[in-house]
């Protein structure tokens, strides 16, 4: 874990006189323990404790349909060119890339391929 650690930050600041603060949870994509039970409650506690009266925290960004779109896209754009790390079958394949041996073109009922179907 890397300094400045967070709740040593939260009571400087306080001591420093903030009185509001929004946390902005920038490296996480999803709502999960730490920006629920960490962020939300215990550095909120904190904080209070620490003399800052506003407390708030902006949504993790994968809470928004465009950011899953978006990182959906990236994924998608990427498939050609991706490589599988480990491929059990390579030796029983005439194909190793990734995109064959993950999606291997499934077809659904409706007879598109299953990335057409999601997309």
């Amino acid at each position: 874990m890397n300094e400045p650690y967070t709740v040593d930050v939260l009571v400087d600041l306080g001591k420093d006189g903030v009185k509001s603060l929004l946390a902005v949870p920038a490296s996480f994509v999803s709502e999960h323990i730490e920006t629920l039970e960490e962020i939300d409650m215990e550095y909120r506690e904190l904080a209070l404790e620490s003399g800052i009266e506003n407390w708030g925290r902006v949504p993790a960004l994968g809470l928004t349909a465009s950011f899953i779109t978006d990182l959906a896209d990236a994924v998608i754009e990427s498939l050609p060119s991706a490589e599988a790390m480990w491929n059990p079958s390579a030796e029983d394949s005439e194909s190793s890339d990734a995109f064959s041996y993950f999606v291997q073109d499934v077809n659904l009922a409706s007879g598109t391929s299953y990335l057409e179907e999601i997309y």
